[in-house]
This record gives C-alpha cells, sequence and structure tokens, in this order.
C-alpha cells in the first residue's frame, strides 16, 4: 500500500511539473509572411489536335515578391517535439516577366508572352525539435500547394485564317506539392519570428489556346520555384 501511495505522489508532482511548463510554441498563431521566388522554372510547349507544334518556351519567376497572411496550431508531443498544422495565402506583385517563344530552337518574336504570379495558397504540416529553454524552433514542413499564374499572349500576325490578331489573357490554377525547412524564435512572450526555405513542384497544366490558334491547339507547362520567405507571428497564450 505504502509502494501504491508513493508511485501515485510520484506520478502527480511530475504531471504538475510538466503542466506548469508549457512550451511557447504550443496553441493557435496568426501572422504576416513576406516571401521571394529565388528561383523558377517553368516550360512551355505547343501542340495542336495532339501532335507537337515545335514551339517551346523557358519563363522564369526568379525575384517575384508576396505578401501573405498564415494561421495555425502547434502541439506539444512531448518535452522536445512540436507538430503544427499552418496555412497561409500569399499576394503577389504585379511585375510581369517577358518570354519568347521559339520554334525548333529559333526565336520566333510573332509571338511574346508575359506572366506573372498572381497568387499562391499552402496547406503544411511542420515536425520540429525545440532549442534554447524552449525559445527556438528548427523544423521540416510538407504539404500543398496551390499557385494561380496568369498569363498574357500577343498575335502580331494573323493566324488560323485571321480568326485571331490581338492580345489575350489566362489563368490557370496548379496543383502541386512543397517542402521545406525553416526555423522560428520568440522575441518577447507572444511575438515569433520565422524564416523557412521551400521547394515546390507543380507538375504540368495544359491550357486551351483554341480561341487563339484553332481548334485542337493547347499549351502545356510545367513549373517548380524555390522560395525564400519571413514571417512574423501572434501567438494566443
Amino acid at each position: 500500500m505504502k509502494k501504491i501511495n508513493i508511485f501515485v505522489s510520484l506520478l502527480f508532482i511530475s504531471t504538475t511539473a510538466f503542466s506548469e511548463t508549457p512550451s511557447l510554441f504550443e496553441g493557435a498563431y496568426l501572422g504576416i509572411d513576406l516571401s521571394r521566388v529565388m528561383s523558377s522554372d517553368e516550360k512551355g510547349t505547343e501542340s495542336s489536335n495532339g501532335v507537337p507544334s515545335g514551339y517551346t518556351l523557358d519563363q522564369d519567376y526568379d525575384g517575384s515578391l508576396s505578401l501573405g497572411l498564415k494561421g495555425g496550431y502547434n502541439w506539444l508531443v512531448s518535452d522536445k517535439i512540436v507538430f503544427g498544422l499552418d496555412a497561409s495565402f500569399h499576394k503577389y506583385d504585379n511585375d510581369k516577366h517577358n518570354a519568347t517563344w521559339h520554334v525548333n530552337g529559333v526565336i520566333d518574336t510573332r509571338y511574346p508572352e508575359s506572366a506573372k504570379i498572381d497568387n499562391r495558397f499552402d496547406l503544411k504540416a511542420k515536425l520540429g525539435y525545440l532549442l534554447n529553454n524552449s525559445k527556438s524552433l528548427v523544423y521540416l514542413t510538407s504539404g500543398y500547394s496551390r499557385i494561380d499564374i496568369e498569363r498574357t499572349d500577343q498575335v502580331t500576325v494573323g493566324v488560323g485564317g485571321g480568326q485571331f490578331n490581338g492580345t489575350a489573357t489566362n489563368k490557370k490554377d496548379s496543383d502541386g506539392w512543397v517542402i521545406g525547412l525553416g526555423g522560428e524564435h520568440f522575441i518577447s512572450d507572444n511575438l515569433s519570428m520565422s524564416a523557412e526555405y521551400l521547394y515546390t513542384n507543380y507538375g504540368s497544366e495544359t491550357v486551351d489556346t483554341a480561341y487563339m490558334y484553332g481548334a485542337g491547339a493547347q499549351q502545356e507547362y510545367d513549373y517548380d520555384d524555390q522560395t525564400l520567405r519571413i514571417g512574423l507571428a501572434y501567438w494566443f497564450k
């Protein structure tokens, strides 16, 4: 009986001690992010009724900046391990990036194209390790990403029997996956600063361009990028 009482007492003491030292990184938060595309690669191809036309495009969005809102929740898995979920929405600057179509490797200036990233949504999970008396966190993150790219094509000569001559803009959402690593540090009781490196791959997407180049015309794009993101978050304690 005495052993049982000692065990219960020790369990109560350890539970009380744990509950009195919650992690700063546990709970809900809201914040803002600033991100910059460090490097990107988008390749485009064109086809007509499934037959490649020989047109190719290389496009990059390096230097694109975005401002975003984020929110999430973290759980303390153990005294050093944190698991969390994070959602963010970013709106990009209005800078357009110009590109030129090539046909069989030769520049064709009749079809200039410009494009810009419009917005991006991320839903990520994170798994982190606490440092610096639990005031700092290093973590791995991965999840789902959706990006909206706006493209403007200009046709300077009549194409398809003169059916189109002018400028047309289209938007297309692309779904992909994101993986990265980051670090976060509390600068006060309720404020933390973070930095993330993210690699995102959106696979391929197909844009129907029949309205410009005739029935069966399509353009296919493959896009991935590397992004650096810094942020500030307020934690609800």
